[in-house]
């Protein structure tokens, strides 16, 4: 049976769209210990990819490539590579990060069942009001907020005062890492698509608390410049952090003997791979918690 692309509702979808962009698996498989990728799911079988399905034809796939050739290098890469938190931006910054938060939106609306119908309504506006803009009604774009906030600033310093995510390793567990999902909070009444691309935050705030505060992160349809120092205050931080404790620690605790002993095999024969980095900044959390 056919399926029909997500984006442009005409043409076939092709088998396999990233939801996550295929640039950042290959970085964090780069900046791994082991070169490979592992799910906290299924923590004993290697990764090879990002999680694909049939969402858009070739042609819209085309369309979200010049944005996420920007993203990746002005922001992912130099970031990844060189910890560069100042760059300027164009209108496709604000873009990419609406691909990639309609993709996730599309993916995850029907297992909203948990929130309300009044949250439920808006994700789907909010979904097609994303679609339009990325077909080109740029005036779309003025009402989709978009938020931007690199792994260093404020985000590190709320991370690490969470005991948990101190166990698990915020460096690890965000710069080694790529996730993507739609959270909600039926009290507040807030909606929101959330990414962590190997320690760059994106965040489409959809419905906002009125207690929020996101100083020098919020990335304009038209361009602007990006630099710190930012501040952030938000229901989201609470939600990201125990989501990745959570994960971290499914993934410690489900891993086989075996597969930890070859891990740690691995790792040895790639001493420059960046989680090494990453690790040894955790450790100096820890032990800064201790004294």
């Amino acid at each position: 049976m056919e399926t029909l692309c997500k984006l442009c509702r005409s043409n076939e979808a092709t088998p396999k769209s990233h939801i996550i962009p295929a640039f950042v698996t290959r970085s964090i498989k780069r900046a791994s210990p082991t070169g490979y990728l592992r799910s906290p799911y299924s923590p004993n079988v290697r990764v090879q990819d990002g999680y694909s399905m049939p969402l858009m034809c070739g042609i819209c796939e085309q369309r979200f490539c010049r944005a996420e050739r920007s993203f990746a290098n002005t922001v992912f890469h130099p970031f990844c590579q060189d910890d560069h938190d100042t760059f300027d931006y164009g209108p496709w910054l604000h873009y990419f990060m609406t691909s990639l938060s309609w993709r996730t939106l599309v993916l995850d609306i029907p297992t909203m069942g948990e929130a309300t119908v009044e949250l439920q309504d808006i994700a789907r506006n909010a979904c097609e009001r994303d679609r339009k803009y990325l077909l080109g009604d740029e005036a779309a774009g003025d009402d989709i907020e978009q938020h931007l906030v690199l792994f260093g600033g404020p985000l590190a310093e709320v991370l690490k005062t969470g005991e948990d995510l101190i166990r698990t390793g915020p460096h690890v567990s965000l710069r080694c890492t790529a996730s993507g999902y739609v959270t909600w909070s039926n009290s507040l009444g807030s909606l929101a698509v959330v990414h962590n691309l190997a320690g760059v935050f994106c965040a489409r705030l959809i419905a906002r608390s009125p207690h929020e505060e996101w100083e020098n992160s919020e990335i304009r349809s038209s361009g602007g410049k990006f630099a710190p120092p930012q501040r952030i205050k938000s229901w989201l931080v609470d939600v990201v952090t125990q989501d990745l404790a959570d994960d971290m620690r499914r993934l410690r605790d489900s891993i086989s003997d075996d597969q930890r002993s070859a891990i740690n095999a691995s790792a040895a024969s790639r001493p420059t791979a960046a989680a090494h980095r990453f690790h040894r900044a955790d450790e100096q959390i820890k032990n800064e918690r201790r004294n």
